[in-house]
Parts: C-alpha cells; sequence; structure tokens
C-alpha cells in the first residue's frame, strides 16, 4: 500500500471546490448510486470523477465490499482535507462580501428538527426583510450534536433544545410547558390505562419525563406506539389515536385538544428549554453578531 501523502495543499492545484464536495457527500452516504443522485451526476460520471481523483493523487481512495463503499487511508485523509477546504472556502466567500456590504454573508445555522420546523421559518423571514443581502445555510440534527457541529466549526450558531455544554456562549431564549395532550378528556391518574405514542426524543428530556411517570404511577406506560420525530407524534396525537406528551407550542393550533401540565414533587412545570450556542471568534462574519442580538430581542420567543 502506499504511504499516505505529504500534508501540503498539492492537491489543490487540480481539484476544484465542487470535487471536494463530490468526496463529502460519498463519505456520507457510503453508495455511488445515492450519492449520484443528492449530486445530481449520473453514477457513472461520478466513478469516473473519483478514479479520475485516485489517478492524479496516485493512491487509491474507495474500494467496496458487502457494506458499500469503504474509504482507505488516504481517502480517509483526503476527506479529512475536504471538510478543511470546504470550510475554508466559505470563510474566503463570507470574508469577500464583507468588502463591499458588512449587512451580507452566509450564516450557517444548526438546530433541531423542532425548531426548524416551529421557529426557525419566521425568524429567517424577518431577519431576510430587514438584512436582504444575508444568505442562509441550515441543517438539522438532534440537539445532542448540535454542540459539535457549532464546537468544530461546521456551523456559525445552533439552537437546541437541551444544554450539553463545551459551547463558549450559549443563550436561553425561552421555555415552554411539556404536556400530556389528548383529543379525548382524560384524568391524569388514568393514564397507566390509555395508549401512549411515544416518540425518539432527547435523553435528558426523556429522563425528566420518566421521573415524573415513576413519581406518579407504579407501572409502566402503555405505549402503543412509537414514532421517530415529534411532528409524527403530534399527528397521531391529533387524529385520537392515543396521547402524547408534548411541548405545549407544538399543539396550540390543534382545536379542541385536552392538556395537562407536568408538574415536579415541588409544583413546578416541568419545561423545555431552547438555548442559542456560538463562538465568538466566528464573529469576523459582520452578519453574524447582528443576528445573534436580532434574534434575542425577538419577543415571540420570549
Amino acid at each position: 500500500m502506499k504511504g499516505l501523502p505529504e500534508q501540503n495543499d498539492s492537491a489543490g492545484c487540480f481539484m476544484e471546490n465542487k470535487d471536494w464536495g463530490i468526496l463529502l457527500t460519498l463519505y456520507d452516504e457510503k453508495n455511488i448510486t445515492k450519492a449520484a443522485q443528492l449530486l445530481y451526476m449520473s453514477q457513472p460520471a461520478l466513478t469516473s470523477k473519483i478514479k479520475h481523483m485516485e489517478q492524479e493523487l496516485s493512491v487509491q481512495l474507495i474500494f467496496r465490499d458487502a457494506r458499500g463503499i469503504r474509504f482507505t487511508p488516504e481517502g480517509k485523509y483526503m476527506v479529512k482535507k475536504a471538510t478543511e477546504m470546504v470550510a475554508q472556502f466559505e470563510i474566503i466567500k463570507n470574508e469577500l462580501s464583507g468588502f463591499s456590504n458588512e449587512l451580507s454573508g452566509t450564516i450557517e445555522i444548526c438546530a433541531s428538527h423542532y425548531f426548524t420546523m416551529y421557529r426557525l421559518p419566521k425568524i429567517l423571514k424577518l431577519f431576510k426583510q430587514k438584512y436582504p443581502d444575508a444568505d442562509f445555510k441550515v441543517m438539522t440534527d438532534w440537539s445532542k450534536n448540535l454542540f459539535s457541529i457549532v464546537n468544530s466549526k461546521k456551523a456559525h450558531i445552533g439552537f437546541a433544545n437541551i444544554d450539553y455544554g463545551g459551547c463558549e456562549q450559549i443563550h436561553m431564549l425561552y421555555e415552554e410547558p411539556v404536556c400530556v395532550t389528548s383529543m379525548e378528556p382524560f384524568e391524569l391518574k388514568d393514564l397507566v390505562k390509555l395508549p401512549r405514542i411515544e416518540y425518539k426524543r432527547d435523553y435528558i428530556l426523556k429522563m425528566q419525563i420518566d421521573k415524573w411517570w415513576r413519581s406518579n404511577f407504579s407501572t409502566p406506560p402503555l405505549i402503543s406506539m412509537y414514532v421517530d420525530k415529534i411532528t409524527t407524534c403530534r399527528e397521531m396525537v391529533s387524529y385520537g389515536l392515543g396521547y402524547g406528551i408534548l411541548p405545549e407550542f407544538i399543539i396550540r393550533n390543534i382545536p379542541d385538544i385536552h392538556k395537562a401540565y407536568l408538574l415536579d414533587k415541588n409544583g413546578d412545570q416541568i419545561t423545555r428549554k431552547t438555548w442559542m450556542i456560538y463562538n465568538e471568534e466566528d464573529f469576523n462574519l459582520p452578519i453574524l453578531p447582528i443576528f445573534i442580538e436580532f434574534v434575542k430581542n425577538m419577543q415571540f420567543l420570549n
């Protein structure tokens, strides 16, 4: 096996920025067909592009096995360089835009699925109305992953539902009560007999809800359905297929829904908090601190 290429930027002399993106997409998908679809390329064109890279570098980047596409050590090295090159290119573009207009640039955002669906669109629309030259790049993930995404500089700013710590700056935007919700009237004491719709939620909030249940009931809940996301749970509840334990905001537009707040042993409401996380060293993008202050001052988040 040939040794790893020396750590220099010689690959940049023949590789274009889109080539780095090809490597990253293929590494994420581990499948030529899926990667080609995402890249709007034919499968033969993508295979040819990878072979061309391998010829130019004089190394093998990928190979196939029963699990799909696998990356060689040289290939993993190139994926690491691709991540660095794409990030550097975005920095350069943002800094260049600052020469002509400090109120422009691309703000890279990562957010939980819940925040992306129910809060972020309104924020971006209002900010875009005030700063029309601002652009956004948005990715969604679980809250537990958002902190590492921001810390690794893969996004400027994150919106998470759980404080996992580790970011330079963290600001709590708001908190909302967590409720038992159902289309049918219910008494809390009867929940052990009623079908519950459960969704995959962040571990810390799940622990709070499990603790509440154990404090009030001696038997486990009757879970009739497991779903992937909070929005799926909301829809199932809205069709009367069972009760769910959901943040109050998400059920606000469901007519005639019944709800009961979760209270801890002190009688205080159990709430779901939302945090904004960011690193101040990213402030070389002038539009970023403006966006952060804009979000902090939005009254509808209070």
